[in-house]
Order: structure tokens, then C-alpha cells, then sequence
């Protein structure tokens, strides 16, 4: 099973600015993570894994928004679009369900980002493990992942 260090050393290898924090608690909702550091939920960035005509597809958007399927159909140029089971997203990312980070995964995941995490300077987001945040910029997430940017998003 991955964890934050995989994280960290590919954020380092690649000289992007980052902050591994660990917490002496595990976080489960991005609600708590960001009742813990203060900050509103849009700051917050879910990786949220679906499978698109068979293909994995990762999905970034702010942790108070929720993906709208018609939306990702159309940016992916898919038919038919799922989320992922338990099993795929270990099996795809390397990481335990609930932790799933938007980087360094186990295989190279499609990814795409929504356009409303652009607004924001940093962000943080699981960093593999349920006890630890990565904090890092939003422009420097979109280059490391290699998202493609669209509206992602219901109103």
C-alpha cells in the first residue's frame, strides 16, 4: 500500500513546494479536515475516481461541490460513467479507500480538475494516509497531475 512519503518524493523530485502535515488523528470527511485547519471546504480538494467507458478517471474539485455526471460525460467524451468501487480505486491509485490522493498513484490515472480550484491559491487534500494532509498550490497540483480543466460541477 502507498503512503505520504510516495507523495513527498514525487512532489520533491519534482521541486514543487509542498507541506506534508501529519495529524495525530485520522480525518473522514473533507468537512472535519476543514474544521481542523480553519478554512472554508472550498479550500479543501477531493480526488474523487470514476471509471468512463471502462476507463479510470480522476476527478479534483473543492470539497463543498459534488460532480455532476452529464458534466464529466461530456469532458471525458464518454457514454457511460460510474464512480469507482472500493476495490477499483485501491487496485488503480495504490492507496486505502478514504485517503485517495490526487497524485502518485499506483498507475497513470486521466485526470481531470474543475474549474473552480483555479480560483484558489492553495489548497490542501489527503495525502494517502487518513491521519495526513498535503498543502500545496492549485496551479502546482493542475501541472504535477496533468489535469485538464473543465466545469466539473453542479450549481
Amino acid at each position: 500500500m502507498k503512503a505520504s512519503v510516495d507523495i513527498h518524493n514525487v512532489l520533491s523530485e519534482k521541486n514543487i513546494p509542498h507541506e506534508v502535515i501529519p495529524l495525530s488523528y485520522p480525518i473522514t470527511s473533507t468537512q472535519k479536515m476543514a474544521a481542523i485547519l480553519n478554512i472554508p471546504p472550498t479550500e479543501i480538494v477531493k480526488s474523487v475516481l470514476f471509471i468512463a467507458d471502462k476507463e479510470p478517471v480522476l476527478t479534483l474539485l473543492s470539497g463543498d461541490k459534488r460532480v455532476s455526471y452529464k458534466k464529466l460525460k461530456r469532458a471525458v467524451e464518454a457514454s457511460n460513467v460510474r464512480i469507482a468501487t472500493g476495490q477499483e480505486v485501491v487496485d488503480f491509485t495504490g492507496y486505502m479507500l478514504g485517503a485517495t490522493p490526487p497524485i502518485a498513484h499506483k498507475i497513470v490515472l486521466r485526470t481531470v480538475m474543475d474549474l473552480n480550484l483555479k480560483a484558489r491559491d492553495v489548497i490542501y487534500t489527503s495525502a494517502g494516509e487518513p491521519s495526513v494532509i498535503l498543502k500545496m498550490r492549485s496551479s502546482d497540483l493542475e501541472n504535477v497531475t496533468g489535469a485538464q480543466v473543465y466545469d466539473l460541477t453542479d450549481d
